[in-house]
């Protein structure tokens, strides 16, 4: 892993520890900025956030209204630094975005959803010849502003496999993934 950040709040703690707890802007700071960064560059970059049940994980890759997450904070700003090249070199680009969960060793379109029997499509992931992992017949989805790209992972957000821990009653149960 390339970062480790302090999740733990505890009021009894220091003022020292509460200090050090990290906030989603702080680890965009730190992690997405150069996600960005890469992504511009016209480099393939995933981010990874890995910890305990309860840690804030989801949180921090989707946050809310109030502290946004590292997703949405990174589309904006990959969309405001594309638009701004696009207009000083004239270049163009296009995006597109897919999301799927990995829950129970399957995986899952969150785009691919059949309101009929309340499940998302199960897609197979494959290896092509060049040793590139790919996911067969991942739904993706053509955006052009920052607000579609809310629009869809918001839409898919809710297809996600969650289930109550007695840490958090809306516990994501499954591993997320938007690109």
């Amino acid at each position: 892993f390339d970062f480790s950040f302090w999740s733990c709040h505890n009021d009894a703690e220091s003022t020292s520890s509460i200090q050090r707890l990290a906030t989603n802007e702080s680890v965009w700071k730190m992690v997405g900025a150069n996600v960005v960064q890469q992504a511009v560059g016209s480099f393939d970059v995933s981010l990874f956030a890995y910890g305990q049940t309860g840690s804030g994980k989801t949180h921090t890759m989707f946050g809310n209204e109030v502290e946004p997450g590292i997703i949405y904070l990174t589309c904006r700003e990959l969309f405001r630094q594309l638009s701004a090249n696009r207009e000083q070199r004239q270049i163009d680009f296009s995006i597109e975005v897919s999301m799927l969960e990995v829950y129970n060793e399957k995986v899952r379109d969150l785009f691919d959803y059949d309101e009929a029997t309340n499940t998302c499509a199960e897609k197979i992931v494959q290896e092509d010849k060049r040793g590139n992992t790919k996911v067969k017949g991942l739904t993706l989805i053509p955006v052009k502003t920052w607000e579609d790209i809310e629009a869809a992972i918001s839409k898919a957000y809710d297809k996600r496999a969650v289930s109550g821990t007695a840490m958090n009653s809306q516990s994501s149960r499954s591993h997320c993934v938007s690109f």
